[in-house]
This record gives structure tokens, sequence and C-alpha cells, in this order.
């Protein structure tokens, strides 16, 4: 995948365990934002200490728009 959108609560686990199980699939660092109505301190640092971003509920279009620009200018870049 190019990028990864995850819901924070899932059935198994959080969108968190998620993300990190797929890069370790994967075997790459794949962009991810994790969505959430969750506005915990620790949600947040959790999330960002892997190097996945954070957009809270009700997400904004501009931001999402601005998230999956910024990794497009970041894919462009690199290759």
């Amino acid at each position: 995948p190019d990028v990864m959108l995850v819901d924070y609560h899932l059935d198994d686990g959080t969108g968190i365990d998620a993300v990190v199980q797929l890069r370790w699939r994967f075997g790459a660092d794949i962009p991810a934002a994790l969505v959430t109505a969750n506005r915990s301190p620790t949600v947040r640092e959790d999330a960002t200490s892997k190097g996945i971003a954070v957009l809270f509920k009700p997400v904004k279009p501009a931001a999402l728009r601005a998230f999956l620009a910024q990794q497009r200018s970041t894919r462009s870049a690199a290759e």
C-alpha cells in the first residue's frame, strides 16, 4: 500500500498495532494516519512515536487532503 488510514478502535486491537504489524509484514515504513475521536495525550504520543500522523474525528476534508498531498510529495521526492 502507498498509505494507510486506520481507525484507532479495532475489534482485535488498535489502529496503531495494525500499522506496526503491516509495516513489519510489508517490510516498509508505509506512511500512516490514525483517525480517532480519542484526544488523550497517550494515544497521540503512542502514534507519533511510531511515525503515525493523527487526524481527529470528525476529520476535515482539508486535513485529509493535506496529509495525502504531503505523502505524495514525499514519495515523489524520494523517487
